[in-house]
């Protein structure tokens, strides 16, 4: 080989171990960046699973403004109750009132603030309701109530509800606008119009029937009876200028308040002397009755010779000896009961917004404390 040939071999040589030693350096170098980027992501995914996939340490570290969390978490139990309608009766409804009692703490963990419970349909979209009979176990936070809304349902349909709560004591509220019942399928055809927004369509006998719109549960007016003679007996009573037919009815509902829990005696008289009864112990706060009508039912009892086919007039009635005071609401005859049928609770995480809310009070050094040793800048904007 002569020395020329050598050169060039030597070039080709250095030309091509340079080039190895580029691609090899520039190769390195990648992989150090997308070892980097790699160590970037997984504390990122960090962050995103410790803010807003966990509830923090400890949990309800949002109550405690003094105590800095040890993780920020962001998230929060929500619990849900399935609710589920079936018509049962082969009649459509049309603003039907569904009343449900629900247990949302039996143990008293405090996981039921007042204010949080919201109903939705099975499309998410909000509905109305109010809520009474409250049992608390602390402050405001919630063991059992009840809870009632209106409903449209076809004949024989099935409709599916949620009731939604949670602890956050930061969420305030619903200011719905007023919730009135008066609907079709009523007997009568207006439930509240047709006995109670006027306390003049009713008779006191040694009472004082009077409007009430202070207490109201589906009306705009209750009526407020007040025992002004009790050495004898003494009742409100309602006579429609006409008998009422009740072909096809088979339920009676009305809400009732008293000022004691003496009994109070519901009086159906199909005729002067043929009338069905019963006893009732009322409560000292709003309680919605039902009671089933028709032949067969229970729990009545029989004066004369009455028939279910229509009621002439209906009373509530007191024996002497005890003065009491009676608010009425809503009595009506219905087409038949929707079947309420509730399920096990359901939990799952959200989003808190007492916890966000909170958040603005933790110092920047205490958040870079909790979320570790990395270089990174938090901005916080209006909204």
């Amino acid at each position: 080989m002569n020395y020329v040939d050598f050169a060039i071999a030597v070039s080709l040589f250095l030309f091509f171990f340079v080039a190895i030693i580029v691609i090899s350096a520039n190769y390195f170098s990648s992989l150090s960046g997308l070892t980097k980027i790699s160590e970037f992501r997984t504390v990122a995914e960090g962050f995103f699973k410790l803010i807003f996939e966990s509830r923090g340490t400890p949990e309800d570290w949002q109550k405690n403004p003094d105590v800095s969390p040890v993780e920020l978490g962001l998230m929060e139990y929500v619990y849900r109750i399935p609710v589920l309608l079936v018509e049962t009766s082969n009649n459509s409804k049309i603003d039907d009132l569904v009343d449900v009692n629900v247990t949302l703490d039996d143990s008293c963990n405090n996981k039921t603030w007042n204010n949080t419970i919201r109903v939705f349909d099975d499309d998410l979209d909000e509905v109305a309701f109010r809520t009474y009979k409250e049992i608390y176990c602390t402050n405001q936070f919630l063991k059992v109530v009840k809870v009632f809304w209106k409903v449209n349902i076809s004949a024989n349909e099935r409709k599916l509800f949620y009731i939604y709560h949670s602890s956050d004591n930061s969420i305030t509220s619903p200011n719905y606008t007023y919730l009135t019942y008066s609907t079709p399928n009523w007997m009568p055809n207006d439930g509240d119009s047709w006995t109670e927004n006027n306390a003049a369509q009713w008779s006191c006998t040694r009472m004082t029937c009077s409007d009430d719109g202070i207490d109201y549960k589906v009306g705009y007016y209750s009526i407020d009876a007040v025992c002004n003679d009790s050495t004898q007996w003494y009742a409100a009573e309602y006579d429609p200028s006409g008998t009422i037919n009740l072909t096809d009815y088979k339920k009676l509902q009305f809400w009732l308040k008293s000022n004691t829990t003496n009994d109070v005696t519901l009086q159906l008289f199909t005729g002067a002397s043929d009338k069905y009864f019963r006893n009732i112990t009322p409560s000292t706060t709003w309680t919605l009755y039902e009671y089933d009508i028709g032949p067969g039912s229970n729990g009545w009892t029989i004066y004369g010779s009455p028939s279910w086919s229509s009621i002439d007039w209906f009373n509530f009635y007191y024996d002497s000896g005890a003065a009491n005071s009676l608010w009425v609401d809503g009595f009506h005859f219905k087409k038949g009961s929707l079947e309420i049928n509730t399920y096990p609770e359901e939990r799952f995480d959200a989003l808190s917004s007492g916890k966000i809310n909170a958040l603005s009070n933790v110092s920047y050094e205490q958040i870079l404390k909790t979320l570790g040793d990395y270089k990174f800048r938090i901005e916080v904007t209006g909204g």
